[in-house]
């Protein structure tokens, strides 16, 4: 963490950020990308963490990536060590987020070729994205017990936006397994 900082840190992210944004080098790019955010010593608004967090909204998400490549990348980084919780739990409420989206320009220009940012063809595709999402989460929080209170953070903050958009079914489920885990014994 200490030994990567400064100008080679920060030019390391901006070709990582291009990189996760072409199809052909997302894979690799945005697992590199993850490994940066977890080792984070950046304080800016796009260091390698919110690089990362930004690639799992379903708009304006910074790549040419569909959602399902998307959810295999968060089902891929749940089986990391333990230090990647609290980055997996961001990148979660990003990916179940359904409001107040940016994105700054400029990954998108490959040479002279602009590319375009992946936009779902359907809702039902983002719900499947959603659902996928929470389906992750589940069984995470049986896999691994210590992320039932950072699950309980997110789906604490946001109980309202999910339920005014549509996503009752996901915070219902998840509002289930947290009590469940909880022995029904929530303070919340």
């Amino acid at each position: 963490r200490e030994h990567f900082d400064g100008d080679g840190r920060r030019y390391v992210v901006w070709a990582l950020e291009r990189l996760c944004f072409a199809k052909e080098s997302y894979n690799d790019a945005v697992l590199m990308m993850a490994k940066l955010a977890v080792a984070e010593n950046e304080g800016i608004a796009n260091n390698a963490t919110a690089q990362l967090i930004q690639l799992f909204h379903y708009i304006l998400a910074g790549t040419e990536v569909d959602l399902k490549v998307r959810l295999q990348t968060l089902k891929d980084l749940v089986n990391e060590s333990d230090e990647y919780i609290p980055i997996l739990v961001r990148c979660f409420d990003a990916a179940l987020q359904n409001r107040s989206f940016f994105r700054s320009r400029g990954a998108e220009k490959f040479g002279f070729e602009n590319r375009k940012d992946y936009v779902p063809e359907t809702w039902e595709e983002v719900y499947n994205y959603w659902n996928g999402c929470r389906d992750i989460l589940l069984e995470w929080m049986d896999k691994k017990p210590v992320v039932v209170g950072k699950v309980a953070e997110l789906v604490e903050g946001n109980v309202y936006h999910w339920a005014r958009g549509g996503q009752k079914d996901i915070l219902v489920s998840l509002l289930n397994k947290i009590a469940e885990k909880k022995d029904y014994c929530w303070n919340k």
